[in-house]
C-alpha cells in the first residue's frame, strides 16, 4: 500500500486465482475504490514507494524473485518499466531518502539466502548503484523515515 495524491493504492498481491498485476485506488473523499492501469508484471506483495510524485512497484515475487521495477504516473494512468535492480529481491525494505529510492536486505535465490546488500536508484539517471551494505544481512526488514 502507498499514498499518492491523497489516495491509497493497493498494488498487486494474490488471490484464489493466483498472482495479481492489478492496482486499485481508494479515494477517501468519495469513499470508493476504482481500478487503475495494471502493472506489466504480476507481483505478490511488491515493495512500493512514492518518489517525485510517481508510485514505484519494486521487485518481490512473481513466479520467482524479481529485480524488475515499474513506475506509475497517476496523471497518465500508466505504468512504465525503469531499469531493474542489480539483484532480484523478495521480502526486503524500500525507502525514499533525498530524492533517491533505496532497497535494503531481503532474500535472493542467487545468493542462496538472506541479503545484506543495499541498492540506491536515481530517477534522474535511471541507474541503480550499490551503496554500503547492512552490517547484518536481514530478511523482512522495515525502513522508516521520520
Amino acid at each position: 500500500m502507498a499514498v499518492l495524491d491523497g489516495k491509497l493504492y493497493a498494488v498487486g498481491g494474490e488471490n484464489a486465482d493466483g498472482r495479481l498485476s492489478s492496482v486499485e485506488r481508494y479515494d477517501p473523499v468519495t469513499n470508493a475504490w476504482e481500478a487503475v492501469a495494471p502493472m506489466a508484471a504480476e507481483r505478490i506483495a511488491p515493495a512500493v514507494a512514492v518518489l517525485d510524485g510517481k508510485l514505484y512497484a519494486v521487485g518481490r515475487y512473481g513466479g520467482g524473485f524479481l529485480s524488475s521495477v515499474e513506475r506509475y504516473d497517476s496523471a497518465l494512468d500508466a505504468w512504465e518499466a525503469v531499469v531493474p535492480m542489480m539483484a532480484a529481491r523478495d521480502d526486503f525494505a524500500v525507502a525514499v531518502l533525498e530524492g533517491k529510492l533505496y532497497t535494503l536486505g531481503g532474500y535472493n535465490d542467487d545468493d542462496n539466502g538472506i541479503l545484506g546488500s543495499v541498492e540506491r536508484y536515481d530517477p534522474e539517471s535511471d541507474v541503480w548503484e550499490a551503496v554500503a551494505p547492512l552490517a547484518t544481512a536481514r530478511g523482512y526488514p522495515v525502513a522508516l523515515l521520520m
